[in-house]
């Protein structure tokens, strides 16, 4: 198209397009140069096939200007963000990485798989078929109003996994994915968005990455350490164990707890029914009778368990920590039994 009679200056992009997408660029595109700040410079909106800062060299008009004397030539660096997500951003197990939506100067894409209407920010990771990954995208977004946010997890093709909105509908609107089984190997995708396309739609936010953990109870066994359900026997399992044999009830046992993504045990409820079932004399034998004195006591089993997830060695682990009247009073004793009876694997 010809240039309008107001145009002072025109763009020289050194870039070349994605030539799948070269069809949809038709007009050769002008930045406008105020005739009277000859400084504030206009560039249109533009969508191209990949992201990256370009320069973008604004050339005085050779001639006779029609708005008075030419500008000495200037350069000016944008954002183009890409349509097509073709650009991501890598992430690796246990990380987390900030990021933002629809905020001038940073990059997101527009054709994410919630559709072109959302802003979008891709990360990749390597998985391999039978990985159990969960994921968090929580906004950071001072508001009101602030960023409700969306997540997907796509596959090698960016076919969708699973998808997440709320972790507790209209409550608690950070997104969440709990514990998904990867199918297949090779590079995986996470597209954070929004859940919708102008409401809410702006803002920061952190996209953690967890691979769930290997902690598998020994079959038959009653004795289970996984408090929290995250496949992972640690000092929050130990905590939530203390705190239950030594009679807190189903709010306090969790107070104050940060729970994995991974979890699936995360209510006092449903943590107290899980340490009860090894505690409370019905379900013989007791699990977390770790001493084998026939009792699961806080200031014995409890401290044991607390002990084998803070890897407190030896003779240490159990000093003034078990019943003398039990069966398992030494350090040999009961480290057979954390690691026969209850999973893990303790080093002499």
């Amino acid at each position: 198209p010809s240039k309008p009679a107001s145009v002072c200056a025109t763009t020289s992009m050194p870039r070349r397009l994605n030539s799948s997408c070269a069809p949809a660029f038709t007009a050769l595109v002008y930045s406008l140069i105020s005739c009277q700040t000859r400084a504030a410079v206009n560039l249109p909106s533009l969508i191209f096939c990949s992201s990256s800062a370009v320069s973008v060299t604004v050339f005085a008009a050779v001639g006779v200007s029609p708005c008075g004397p030419v500008v000495a030539p200037s350069a000016v660096t944008v954002r183009i963000n890409d349509v097509d997500c073709a650009t991501v951003t890598p992430i690796s197990m246990g990380q987390t990485l900030a990021g933002d939506l629809g905020i001038p100067n940073t990059t997101y894409c527009h054709s994410g798989v919630r559709g072109s209407a959302y802003n979008t920010v891709r990360y990749s990771f390597s998985g391999t078929a039978g990985d159990i990954v969960s994921i968090d995208l929580t906004s950071t977004t001072i508001g009101p109003p602030v960023l409700d946010t969306y997540v997907y997890l796509l596959d090698p093709n960016r076919a969708i996994l699973a998808e997440n909105d709320d972790i507790v509908s209209g409550k608690i609107r950070n997104s969440r994915l709990r514990q998904f089984t990867l199918t297949s190997t090779g590079t995986h995708y996470i597209d954070a968005t929004s859940w919708s396309p102008t409401a809410d739609a702006t803002g920061t936010f952190n996209v953690r990455l967890y691979q769930c953990g290997d902690y598998v109870p020994v079959p038959s066994s009653t004795c289970n350490l996984d408090v929290d359900g995250d496949s992972i026997f640690d000092s929050t399992d130990a905590l939530l164990a203390l705190r239950r044999l030594a009679g807190f009830s189903d709010d306090a046992v969790t107070a104050g707890v940060s729970f994995r993504a991974c979890a699936t045990r995360t209510t006092g409820a449903s943590v107290g029914a899980f340490v009860d079932a090894q505690s409370n004399g019905l379900n013989l034998p007791l699990g977390l009778d770790i001493d084998g004195d026939g009792v699961a006591n806080a200031a014995t089993d409890g401290l044991l368990v607390l002990r084998a997830a803070l890897g407190v060695p030896g003779a240490t682990f159990v000093s003034n920590a078990v019943n003398t009247a039990g069966s398992r009073t030494s350090w040999n004793d009961v480290r057979t039994y954390l690691n026969q009876q209850c999973g893990l694997s303790l080093a002499p």
